[in-house]
């Protein structure tokens, strides 16, 4: 037994006031968890099904808004005919549009957007030497002479091809090679 304790100790019954306390606030802690959780409840089960029409889902996937994918941009020389092959377009200031076609075997077509289907393209001849771009068609001056084609490619297809002009006579060919011509899509 703890020092200054008497073994004839008799316990004395609480007090009333202090009664009427402890069980005041058990009711006031049993109210505050009750108002607690009730706060935190659910809304009661219902037997309604809710129906999504198509129009409610159309409205809803049409407000998605997905990050757009920055293209790759890469730029390479040609430098055979294999890399150059396929359609390339050109438009002039006037409106006019001409599709220049570089074919594998060194051979090439330039056409009129707005030709006649029966009309005969106007042909050339291309070739590499080195980093040298060699051209010849229907100029009467002789062949063009440019550094090695630059060609811009968008996520690893083609987009844009560049030449620059080292040696040229043939001013028309100089001026819509150096304009740049734009990948045709799609191929024909």
């Amino acid at each position: 037994m703890p020092k200054g304790w008497s073994a004839n100790a008799q316990i004395q019954p609480a007090r009333e006031d202090e009664m009427f306390t402890k069980n005041l606030f058990r009711i006031l802690f049993v109210f505050s968890i009750a108002t607690i959780l009730t706060g935190c409840g659910t809304a009661p089960a219902t037997a309604e099904h809710i129906v999504i029409t198509l129009t409610q889902q159309a409205i809803a996937t049409a407000t998605l808004v997905l990050p757009t994918p920055t293209p790759v941009i890469t730029e390479i020389v040609a430098t055979t005919a294999e890399q150059l092959a396929g359609s390339w377009k050109m438009s002039t200031l006037q409106g006019n549009t001409f599709y220049l076609l570089f074919k594998t075997d060194g051979r090439f077509e330039v056409t009129r957007a707005d030709a006649p289907k029966n009309s005969k393209p106007e042909v050339g001849k291309f070739w590499f030497e080195g980093d040298i771009f060699y051209i010849d068609d229907a100029c009467d001056v002789g062949q063009g002479k440019y550094e090695a084609p630059h060609i811009m490619q968008r996520d690893g297809q083609n987009y844009k091809i560049t030449f620059k002009v080292i040696e040229d006579s043939c001013e028309d060919r100089v001026r819509d090679l150096q304009k740049g011509f734009i990948w045709r899509n799609p191929q024909p």
